[in-house]
């Protein structure tokens, strides 16, 4: 429990030596969680990030490791929710031109509205989100392939397209629902 106690006082060392010690074993739970090696480091990455951002909030009387794993649990639950959330998003949006797909037609022009609305609430985002979204929706690239094209960060293809639906789905949620 001194550890624990090291970590809520922001002792770094501490937190090293937590992250060494349970690094592979959080790893593995997430690998076993998502299946997906690039997505399980990042989540391992959440989950200490976490830990250390609430490093206040962790119970003297209980051991690292329990405390470490619950939050586990509660980032990999929350990663499920926000993919769930996304393919959800996904699907109203159209991979190739929101503006080329139904434009001309007469009985759609309730959906032309809306695809017109979608267009300009992507613009409407900075640049880099822009960017990488479109390149993900328009263009079909994964996350890969942006961060190669990009020179970023595969985690942060994962972070603009995130946020990018989020801010889309505040700028278009009175329109859509």
């Amino acid at each position: 429990m001194k550890l624990v106690e090291a970590i809520k006082k922001s002792d770094e060392g501490a937190f090293k030596a937590m992250y060494r010690q349970y690094y592979r074993r959080v790893y593995h739970f997430a690998l076993k969680s998502v299946n997906d090696k690039a997505e399980a480091e990042d989540l391992c990455q959440s989950i200490f990030l976490k830990i250390w951002e609430n490093r206040s909030r962790l119970d003297e009387q209980l051991e690292i490791e329990p405390q470490l794993f619950r939050i586990a649990k509660g980032v990999v639950i929350d990663h499920y929710r926000a993919q769930t959330r996304r393919q959800q998003l996904i699907q109203q949006f159209p991979r190739s031109s929101p503006s080329a797909t139904f434009a001309g037609s007469p009985d759609n022009s309730d959906r032309t509205q809306r695809l017109e609305s979608v267009r300009k609430a992507i613009e409407e985002l900075p640049a880099k989100r822009r960017k990488v979204f479109k390149l993900s929706r328009y263009h079909g690239l994964t996350y890969d392939e942006i961060a190669d094209e990009l020179s970023i960060s595969r985690h942060t293809v994962h972070v603009h397209i995130s946020k990018a639906i989020i801010d889309l789905k505040k700028k278009l949620a009175a329109f859509f629902f």
